[in-house]
């Protein structure tokens, strides 16, 4: 039996955005693949229930970091989540290449973030 995900009326706008995303990148990596020529064999299309199966794992894994970051801070004592502790929740959920992949993509995105914050403000 497979498991569906479910939304609410609040949650529809924010698994919309995550479908298109999906989506967005499936485009890309297919596009790669074929050379950009969309009838080629090489070239391939996700299902909505392909789309629905993805937003159920990103979001399991979003659940596991967050419950194995609150076990580190309950661990440490800690009462601030803290990048190194996201770092070591996400070590502690996935493995292999993945962990390195993952890691590795967090890292950027707060490398970028901390960028974001010390570049000045745009004038209007």
């Amino acid at each position: 039996m497979v498991k569906r995900a479910v939304t609410s009326s609040h949650d529809s706008a924010k698994a919309e955005k995550l479908s298109g995303y999906i989506r967005k990148v499936a485009s890309q990596l297919s596009e790669e693949r074929s050379g950009g020529d969309k009838t080629s064999n090489k070239a391939f299309t996700m299902s909505k229930q392909a789309v629905t199966e993805m937003e159920l794992l990103i979001e399991h894994a979003i659940n596991n970091i967050a419950y194995n970051s609150g076990a580190i801070l309950k661990y440490n004592g800690a009462g601030t989540v803290k990048p190194d502790t996201v770092q070591l929740a996400t070590k502690t959920a996935f493995n292999g290449v993945l962990r390195n992949l993952v890691t590795a993509a967090g890292s950027l995105a707060l490398k970028n973030y901390e960028a974001s914050l010390e570049a000045p403000p745009a004038s209007a």
